[in-house]
């Protein structure tokens, strides 16, 4: 389970490449079950604490061994929640030279 969480945290793959490859390594289980799994908190040593009375929901350390590190965990959640998408490339040029960026000189790459 811990790759697939280093897939994530990457923010290169869709968490359907990552289920679909899951799949193939032999988990049973369906792509919204998956997306639930994922986001399960346990993976990372924390207990979810649901909302009683006047408290607010929140996660505890729990007594086992966690088996994705916390930081690995909460990148891999970012990406999910859209807070963290891999930058894009942009290429500013001057207008003298439109093509730059784009084209590579065969002498000097």
């Amino acid at each position: 389970m811990k790759w697939v969480y280093d897939e994530l945290s990457t923010g290169k793959w869709f968490i359907d490449q990552i289920w679909k490859a899951a799949s193939d390594k032999g988990l049973k289980t369906g792509r919204k079950n998956f997306w639930q799994i994922i986001r399960n908190p346990i993976y990372c040593g924390r207990i979810p604490i649901a909302k009683y009375k006047e408290e607010e929901a929140h996660t505890v350390m729990g007594q086992h061994k966690a088996i994705v590190s916390e930081r690995i965990y909460y990148k891999a959640m970012d990406v999910l929640n859209g807070r963290n998408k891999p930058k894009k490339t942009t290429i500013s040029s001057p207008d003298a030279l439109p093509l730059r960026g784009f084209l590579i000189c065969p002498r000097c790459g």
